[in-house]
């Protein structure tokens, strides 16, 4: 569950939200999905992501996930897929712009 002000479900605030904290979400997703594939019945992991652009470049994000040693290689593995899938969405929205600036 994505918690913001306005209390709205994630498929309505990701329209607006920060890719950093996409990437949160789709990395939070992956884990889980990796780890009910080795077995788990069920997978539940929490993750934040803050930025401040008056501190930090602009486009900068500090994501944290909370998960433990011995998930580093299912860490790794859907940080790979979460990358794969951002710039899959990122490319996509590059196109769907460029089409929209020549019509």
């Amino acid at each position: 569950k994505c918690y913001n002000d306005k209390n709205l479900p994630f498929f309505i605030e990701v329209r607006s939200t920060e890719i950093g904290h996409l990437f949160e979400h789709i990395m939070l997703e992956y884990i889980c999905q990796i780890k009910i594939a080795r077995g788990l019945k069920r997978a539940s992991i929490s993750g934040v992501t803050d930025w401040n652009w008056r501190k930090d470049l602009i486009g900068t994000f500090h994501i944290t996930i909370r998960t433990g040693r011995e998930d580093y290689e299912i860490f790794i593995e859907a940080l790979k897929r979460s990358i794969e899938l951002l710039e899959i969405i990122v490319n996509q929205n590059i196109i769907f712009q460029e089409k929209q600036m020549a019509a």
